[in-house]
């Protein structure tokens, strides 16, 4: 006797949207709905201290917006894929209207954090995505190395460590950010 498997339907952002509070933590890839885990002390400190520094830089000198983890960005279509990064910042000049959609301008800059359970090359490939759909600066934090790595695409590649300053002149002038203070165990 065969067995045959079903495929499940895509979905579209549209339904994702609709589901019992968006679909709970998840992200949509090529149309399939991939469950995330919620994120842990480490990295929900770090999360939110990085970018309250970002974002209070931005809004200081007029630069733009910053994203939480939870703002599920449109990257493409037909099949859909909704990422959420875990911080994003998008420059004033390309700041959409706030709705209750999802959002459809690619970020500017993406935060990812590594957790401990994630795979370098999901991660590898999550930063590949962002930069095809057109971030112009994706930041890697792996807590555990101490390092913050920085894409500028995929063959300009950075790694920062404790006793360096982040830097962003191309979004960010003049934001400079001593990574030990990220680094500090608080």
């Amino acid at each position: 006797m065969a067995t045959s498997k079903t495929t499940p339907a895509l979905v579209t952002a549209e339904e994702l949207l609709a589901m019992p509070d968006g679909g709970g933590l998840c992200e949509l890839v090529a149309g399939r709905v991939v469950a995330m885990a919620p994120a842990g002390d480490e990295h929900s400190r770090r999360q939110a201290r990085l970018m309250r520094w970002v974002g209070v830089y931005a809004e200081q000198h007029d630069l733009g917006e910053v994203w939480s983890e939870d703002g599920g960005f449109l990257l493409r279509r037909n099949p859909d894929t909704v990422r959420c990064a875990d911080g994003a910042f998008i420059v004033t000049a390309r700041v959409p209207p706030m709705s209750r959609r999802f959002i459809e301008v690619v970020p500017d800059l993406v935060l990812e954090i590594v957790s401990p359970t994630d795979r370098p090359k999901a991660i590898r490939d999550k930063v590949g995505e962002w930069l095809d759909a057109g971030v112009r600066v994706v930041w890697v934090l792996w807590p555990e190395r101490r390092e913050l790595v920085i894409y500028h695409g995929q063959a300009d590649v950075r790694t920062l460590g404790p006793a360096d300053t982040l830097t962003c002149e191309e979004l960010l002038p003049g934001f400079a950010l001593p990574l030990a203070s990220l680094f500090a165990e608080k």
